[in-house]
């Protein structure tokens, strides 16, 4: 009897799960040796195919009410585990079908997917306010600028790929990231995977004493690590030497690195305060410093630098923008930084001049540096996820934070400024400092998840924040001010501390500070539809999603990071 039933049972079960497989579900089309999988998300379709080895495939896309499909580009076509798979990115809200062809032993088999629904980002914030123009290289329906010039790269092409930019070919991802000022059209920079490169082995290094008491020969002595495989080629690493008022220069090679022509900088000591060597807390070091594996970006424009995969990972080196405008970074994971993971600044003296910046479903990981010259010794997990320093028009939007210690910095100085800064979204989970620490900015910061962070909100001289339904969980330090001010609007706290802001019932309530750029009172911004995007008929802010804090934990969760992606938002 026994033996029937589990006979009965099996039968039962290869029924239920063929009838499955035989049954075409949201997404997924299976037919003969053809099983196609193809699911819209926010301005992309995933799509994957059971594949067989000696199989060809090719993938095709259309809106749904267009007749001609569109070939997909092959360099977004690869092979992850038993399926091969493409991302078709660049797509505005709509419904699409996608067509994979199987062509086998000569014989070729084709399946379409109808009516794939793809929704849009959120692109609320400063970034895109008062803006048509898009930002980076996609206009803002999502598609890509219709004259913009795409790029490749992946860990085996790094040292290789190439790019014309105004009649002159530049070789090397490094090359073709500082010579993006003479491309003449948008630029689009997809990542496929892992690029990676090394830095200098782990060292341990006291801080110097200015009394020679504890120096040493070898406190500028170490060897380049090679335990990564190929190294990116190029990028510089500096060391400064406070004392003698020098800059060693080195520059990548394929497998370690290469002396460069040294340079002069100024001497300087600072007074050690830190607790990772008691033994000279509160004594004077020289201030020594470096600066490791950051690519130099400057005076570009219109630029994307996005993974296309989930594999897609900038590891052990970071982007460094300088005097740029309308530039985009987004679905990167980000690991072992050695400086800033993405670092904009400007030398301009208007804020004004360099601005339109974009970073947004990105993973930040804790940074790395193994040799950490610093007077502070506070480079040793990176020197910052996101900083931005004397530009306009920034939003951070949903990124995940996770472990980072110096995260975010919006002014480097009292002198420096910002202006239209727009944090939303994030997720910060177990984050020591700067969520942000900000000076000399207006800034609009909302939705935002703080988990077990020990220092959030950092607000100094001449800031003002208006800090709406973020919620703070197990936290520490949530809203500090120093000659600045923070109103507060329905946030909430949760086993959390250090709250010094003004906390407002009435969202058009004023509160009294000094926030003034470019000769223009902010002080008051967040009320004044000309200076932000204020929906003065409901008293609200105009964005697209605006969660009440009770929704924030949940809402993040699911669509900051990379794997925000792969969520469709509920955008109307």
């Amino acid at each position: 009897m026994k033996k029937i039933i589990a006979i009965l049972i099996s039968v039962m079960l290869t029924f239920a799960l063929s009838s499955c497989r035989q049954q075409p579900q949201d997404g997924v089309e299976n037919v003969d040796s053809v099983y196609v999988q193809a699911f819209g998300y926010n301005e992309m379709i995933d799509v994957s195919v059971r594949t067989y080895e000696s199989a060809e495939y090719a993938f095709y896309y259309k809106k749904s009410g267009d007749s001609t499909f569109i070939t997909v580009d092959s360099s977004l076509i690869y092979q992850d585990l038993e399926n091969k798979r493409c991302e078709i990115v660049g797509l505005e809200k709509g419904e699409y079908d996608v067509k994979v062809t199987e062509t086998l032993n000569g014989e070729t088999k084709e399946k379409v997917v109808k009516n794939i629904s793809v929704s849009a980002l959120d692109r609320s914030g400063y970034a895109h306010f008062n803006n048509q123009s898009g930002v980076g290289a996609y206009n803002d329906d999502g598609t890509l600028k219709s004259d913009a010039y795409v790029i490749y790269l992946n860990n085996e092409n790094k040292n290789t790929v190439t790019a014309t930019f105004s009649g002159k070919r530049y070789i090397g991802i490094v090359n073709i990231l500082a010579n993006l000022k003479y491309a003449t059209t948008p630029v689009a920079i997809r990542v496929m995977d892992r690029i990676s490169t090394n830095q200098w082995v782990y060292k341990a290094v006291t801080p110097r004493l200015t009394d020679d008491s504890n120096l040493s020969s070898t406190h500028f002595e170490n060897e380049f690590s090679t335990e990564f495989g190929e190294n990116i080629q190029n990028l510089t690493l500096r060391l400064f030497d406070k004392k003698e008022g020098k800059i060693y220069r080195y520059i990548t090679t394929k497998t370690g690195v290469i002396r460069d022509v040294d340079q002069t900088t100024t001497t300087a000591t600072i007074v050690y305060n830190k607790n990772d060597h008691p033994q000279i807390k509160g004594k004077q070091v020289y201030h020594d410093d470096s600066n490791f594996n950051s690519a130099p970006i400057k005076n570009a424009k219109n630029v994307t630098i996005e993974g296309v995969t989930k594999y897609a990972e900038i590891f052990q080196w970071g982007l460094s923008f300088s005097n740029c405008s309308s530039i985009e970074i987004r679905n990167l994971t980000f690991t072992d930084y050695t400086e800033d993971a993405v670092g904009f600044s400007s030398s301009a003296p208007s804020v004004d001049t360099n601005g339109r910046i974009w970073v947004h479903n990105n993973r930040f990981n804790k940074g790395k540096n193994n040799w950490d010259l610093t007077g502070e010794q506070d480079k040793y997990a990176g020197d910052g996820a996101v900083d931005i320093n004397q530009v306009n028009s920034v939003t951070v939007s949903y990124n995940e934070f996770i472990g980072c210690n110096k995260t975010g910095l919006v002014s480097s100085s009292d002198e420096q400024k910002c202006k239209n800064i727009t944090f939303h979204h994030n997720y910060y989970k177990d984050i020591s400092s700067r969520l942000p620490l900000a000076r000399g900015a207006n800034i609009h910061i909302y939705n935002n998840y703080y988990d077990n962070c020990s220092s959030c909100l950092n607000i100094r001289v001449g800031a003002f924040v208006f800090s709406e339904n973020n919620y703070f969980n197990n936290s520490k330090k949530c809203h500090q001010v120093t000659n600045s001010a923070i109103k507060s609007f329905g946030d909430v706290f949760i086993n959390s501390t250090g709250v010094n802001s003004i906390k407002v019932t009435d969202r058009e309530q004023t509160v009294q500070s000094t926030c003034t750029l470019e000769g223009i009172d902010y002080s008051n911004f967040d009320t004044d539809e000309n200076l932000f995007y204020y929906d003065t008929k409901n008293k609200k802010s105009a964005v697209a999603i605006l969660n009440d804090a009770s929704e924030v934990v949940s809402f993040n969760a699911k669509y900051s990071g990379v794997k925000g992606k792969y969520e469709r938002l509920p955008l109307e």
